[in-house]
């Protein structure tokens, strides 16, 4: 399967020869170049019997008439149509397209759909600076095509990829469309179950491209939202997780590209990753590890707060720091219960890391009874179950005793790490 529909094939051609052998020969057809050409040649009603040579050579004359029209070009220079010629010229291909209908659907319709597709998607590119005024009519065309189709076929394809086509290319034009553009990438979660199987891993490599060339162009918590939500679905998927997770380490990687607007977002799609057995121990583990190195970014963006902002700004923003931090340890804690040794002592490591590495960021004090409720006591309740549990559950969590041992290190290492940043009565009040 292509994942770039179109692509190697000139739009000249796509008129010019495919569809305009429709008309070399009279025949029942419902596609749209096989009704224009009877249209043209004023053919109204079906031929009764073989072709004449006069009727024959009427057809060659009209063949000859639309190619001499260069019809292509309507297309490959819509953009210097007018802006009412252009709007029309999109909703006459959404009308020729026809409706997507559940269910079968015929070779020559599906046929016209498709050819319709591309050449919407083509005017929709070949006119990026007037997208206002093509967007609403495209996306609503290709949501009614994803939304009604229950089994892979070529339309849906078309769809889809076309779509992440259009963003791939818009995104570093448009920047006051980029939400809209990645928010119209939900319709890929909203495919059939089968149908998103079938292209799951054409459609993951689609997204990390568009990632790596744009990722400096999404910037707020909406577009990011629509990005992590295609990637994180892929941590289980057994074909698509590899470029998932290439993806998803592309933007964490170092803080690459992490950001506020994105950080929680990608904490917790690492978190899947790390808790997904596709890619074996070792993924997860590197999974892990970019949760780990996050709490680098914390530190940094407080630091920047405090040297460039004022107080009240700064205030704020190391509340928000707080709120992150605190996330980044919850998401930490879950993959230490993970029943696969090396895994869960790593994070339990890593862990220990993100609480006693952040002095840097001056975190607000009542974070601190939270972590040790929420993070700490409740993590170190959970092992203590599985460690007190029956043969069948210690059998899955091998050496989960030194597990424990791991985590009342890490107690008294970050109570030491603490000795003053949370108020002793608080605390009491949490042991008891």
């Amino acid at each position: 399967m292509s994942s770039d529909p179109g692509h190697g094939k000139p739009l000249t051609n796509s008129l010019s020869s495919a569809h305009m052998q429709a008309i070399g020969t009279p025949r029942r057809s419902s596609g749209l170049m096989g009704r224009f050409s009877q249209l043209l040649s004023l053919d109204t009603e079906e031929p009764r019997s073989q072709p004449t040579e006069q009727q024959l050579a009427a057809h060659q004359r009209t063949l000859q008439t639309i190619q001499k029209c260069h019809i292509d070009s309507i297309f490959t220079e819509s953009k210097f149509l007018q802006a009412d010629s252009l709007l029309q010229l999109a909703r006459a291909l959404i009308w020729a397209a026809g409706r997507p209908q559940k269910g079968n659907t015929s070779p020559e319709d599906e046929d016209t759909a498709v050819f319709c597709l591309e050449l919407l998607i083509a005017i929709t590119l070949n006119n990026r600076d007037r997208i206002g005024l093509l967007w609403q009519g495209v996306y609503e065309h290709i949501a009614n095509i994803v939304q009604s189709t229950v089994v892979a076929c070529a339309l849906v394809e078309k769809a889809v990829f076309g779509l992440l086509r259009i963003c791939q290319r818009l995104l570093p034009y448009k920047e006051n469309l980029a939400d809209e553009l990645l928010r119209s990438l939900q319709l890929v979660l909203k495919l059939d179950a089968r149908v998103a199987d079938q292209y799951c891993e054409q459609i993951t490599q689609e997204v990390s491209r568009l990632v790596k060339a744009n990722a400096t162009h999404i910037r707020t918590p909406v577009g990011w939202r629509t990005i992590a939500s295609l990637l994180s679905i892929t941590a289980r998927h057994p074909d698509a997780s590899e470029s998932g997770f290439e993806a998803l380490s592309f933007i964490m990687a170092d803080g690459a590209h992490l950001s506020p607007a994105n950080f929680v977002l990608c904490v917790d799609a690492a978190r899947q990753f790390a808790e997904s057995r596709v890619g074996q121990t070792d993924r997860s583990v590197h999974a892990v590890d970019l949760m780990a190195g996050s709490v680098a970014c914390l530190v940094r963006w407080a630091q920047d707060a405090r040297e460039a902002m004022a107080e009240a700004e700064a205030a704020k923003l190391c509340q928000d720091i707080g709120e992150m931090w605190l996330r980044l340890v919850q998401g930490l804690r879950k993959v230490c219960l993970d029943q696969r040794e090396e895994v869960r002592n790593h994070a339990l490591l890593s862990l220990q890391m993100c609480l006693t590495g952040v002095d840097e960021i001056h975190l607000p004090l009542g974070f601190w009874p939270q972590c040790f409720e929420m993070v700490i006591f409740t993590m170190l309740d959970d092992l203590a179950e599985i460690a007190q549990g029956n043969p069948q559950t210690q059998k899955e969590y091998r050496n989960i005793e030194g597990t424990l041992v791991l985590a009342l290190k890490l107690l008294t290492k970050v109570l030491t790490f603490t000795p003053g940043a949370i108020a002793i009565d608080k605390l009491l009040q949490i042991v008891a």
